[in-house]
């Protein structure tokens, strides 16, 4: 009969004592401690602090890079933003597919982190194109795109990692910010940029050009130039009216990341082991299959899951039409929270995959929903830099759901869960304390309060 684990590990710790015992005997004994403080840091500690930062090295790209690109934005405008972080993104994102070391890869993904980071002005050149009436909907659209880039993603690795590796999914991944390079000529910068900025030619020929293209006129008379401002200045969040705001936002992004991505990580966690609520089970089956490879089926639930996101989509617009910003993004919260716990239940991967569907679909729903809030309850003068900012809260979110998934959840399923869950709540319900309703709300061109009601004319 085999032995059990307790009886092997008896076995040998009653062979180590009867071998040691008499150089025991002759031998100080020390602590772990004392051993540790007397090897000292030395070389061995200082390449260990180097291996443990390129490992968030990955991360802090995309955190540093948030508040750049939103202040290059605000003062260099819309246009260059979004090319130079896509072109930036492009060039490492090829770079780390060829990266012949763990340190090159890390190095390489944080600076393409950095670049991705850029990606999230596109909202702000996007919506300042747009009327009042279409707004909501047109951004949720553009969300669609996110969604269909996951498929893809999920797509491209089904397809290549069972005959290439990760190195052909790196690069065929970063052919979309390639061809957006290439049509970079045919992107408008914003007009509200131009017109805050002072540069009111270019301001209404880029109006000319869109009113050519659909075929009406320009309105006849002046264009009302706001009084001038400061753009891109961090310390304009934080200002009277603005503070609550901001700090409210930035709680919401923070946990809207860690819910959203918390709930990417766990996925494949949940599909490739199957348990029954049993802990143990579950911990032992994690530790012994998390690095397994993903077969067709899991990339074909991956896929799924991403694709859920899509119809989502479709029911965050009803729930925002109805009820407002505010109360869609609490709503939202509560129905992406309250499936959470039931992850633990023993299901088929069927159910499950429903399951994270329904989740992840209203986890993005928030996610896209918030970008839609910000940009609208920021002035032209600070929306970048409010948007970056308030990505760069996302990101901290982000860093510490992977504490909860991978460390937590394989410990404790339950109490891993239920801490997604809470935090979905209690997000929901600080969404509605946001001090501003922005549905029907014309976007502010600058933060001089006495110039608001001239701008709402133009805007």
């Amino acid at each position: 009969m085999a032995e059990t684990d307790s009886e092997v590990r008896e076995r040998l710790l009653k062979q180590s004592t009867t071998s040691n015992l008499s150089d025991f005997n002759l031998r100080k004994a020390y602590s772990i401690e004392e051993y540790i403080n007397h090897i000292g840091f030395g070389s061995y500690q200082i390449k260990l602090t180097f291996l443990a930062g390129c490992i968030w090295v990955s991360f802090i790209g995309m955190f540093i890079g948030d508040p750049i690109w939103g202040w290059y934005s605000d003062v260099y405008g819309r246009k260059m933003a979004v090319f130079y972080s896509t072109l930036w993104t492009f060039v490492y994102a090829l770079l780390s597919a060829t990266s012949p070391s763990f340190f090159w890869i890390v190095f390489t993904r944080g600076l393409t982190g950095f670049g991705i980071s850029g990606a999230i002005q596109v909202v702000t050149i996007y919506c300042e194109f747009l009327p009042e009436i279409y707004r909501c909907l047109s951004i949720l659209v553009l969300a669609v795109f996110w969604s269909i880039g996951g498929c893809l993603t999920n797509l491209i690795a089904m397809l290549v990692m069972p005959t290439l590796d990760w190195r052909y999914v790196l690069g065929f991944a970063s052919i979309p910010c390639l061809v957006f390079c290439l049509l970079y000529k045919f992107v408008p910068e914003s007009p509200r940029f131009y017109l805050v900025s002072g540069q009111r030619n270019k301001t209404l020929k880029v109006l000319a050009d869109g009113a050519k293209a659909n075929g009406v006129s320009l309105l006849e008379g002046d264009l009302i130039v706001p009084e001038k401002d400061s753009l891109g200045q961090i310390r304009t969040l934080f200002k009277k009216q603005h503070r609550k705001t901001t700090i409210l936002l930035f709680l919401i992004w923070s946990s809207a990341g860690f819910c959203y991505f918390g709930m990417i990580l766990l996925s494949p966690l949940l599909l490739v082991n199957q348990n029954c609520g049993n802990d143990n089970t579950v911990r032992n089956t994690i530790s012994d299959c998390s690095c397994k490879p993903l077969t067709t089926k899991h990339y074909q639930y991956l896929i799924a899951t991403a694709f859920a996101e899509i119809p989502g989509l479709i029911v965050s617009f009803i729930i925002i039409q109805l009820l407002g910003r505010r109360k869609g993004i609490a709503l939202q919260f509560f129905l992406a929270g309250i499936p959470i716990p039931f992850l633990i239940a023993c299901t088929s991967s069927a159910t499950k995959t429903i399951l994270l569907s329904c989740t992840r679909a209203f986890s993005n729903a928030v996610f896209q929903t918030i970008i839609l809030y910000t940009a609208e309850v920021y002035p032209t003068s600070i929306r970048a830099i409010g948007l970056g900012m308030c990505s760069a809260a996302n990101r901290f979110g982000v860093f510490i759901s992977p504490l909860v998934a991978q460390v937590i959840f394989p410990k404790s399923n339950l109490a891993g869960l239920l801490i997604y869950t809470i935090l979905c709540l209690s997000s929901g319900i600080l969404a509605l304390t946001l001090p501003i309703e922005t549905r029907g709300r014309l976007l502010q061109i600058t933060v001089v309060d006495n110039f608001s009601s001239k701008l709402d004319l133009v805007s």
